[in-house]
C-alpha cells in the first residue's frame, strides 16, 4: 500500500508521460560548429592580471622591489591558462612550469619582505 504523498507524484510522471501540458520544443540542438568556443580567461582574471602589472609598475618606479616581485609572481600565475592552450605539446609543461615559478617566487618575496 503507498503513502498518500506519492500519488501525486505518479500522476505527474503519467501526465508528463503522455504529454498533456509537458511544452517540447520544435527546435534542433546546435551543431558543434555553432557552439560557442569556451573562452580562455574570464573578465576577473583580465582585471587581475592588469591590476598586478599596473601596481607592478607603480613598485618599479617607487622602487619598491618586493612588491614588484610578488606582482610578478600573480602576473606569471595568471599566464597558465593562455600558455596551456598556445604552447602546442609543451602546453602542460608550461603551465606547471609558470605555476612553480610563481609560486616560488611569491614565497621567496614573502620570506624577503619578513627578514
Amino acid at each position: 500500500m503507498r503513502y498518500r504523498w506519492f500519488a501525486k507524484e505518479e500522476d505527474g510522471k503519467k501526465e508528463a508521460k503522455e504529454g498533456s501540458g509537458a511544452f517540447h520544443s520544435k527546435m534542433q540542438p546546435p551543431k558543434a560548429e555553432e557552439k560557442q568556443k569556451k573562452k580562455l580567461m574570464k573578465h576577473g582574471e583580465r582585471a587581475g592580471m592588469a591590476l598586478s602589472i599596473v601596481v607592478m609598475l607603480y613598485a618599479v618606479l617607487t622602487e619598491d622591489w618586493p612588491l614588484g616581485f610578488f606582482c610578478l609572481s600573480v602576473a606569471t600565475f595568471m599566464l597558465r591558462p593562455l600558455a596551456r592552450a598556445y604552447g602546442g605539446r609543451f602546453g602542460e609543461p608550461l603551465s606547471g612550469l609558470l605555476q612553480g615559478f610563481s609560486l616560488s617566487l611569491a614565497f621567496g618575496t614573502l620570506i624577503w619582505v619578513f627578514l
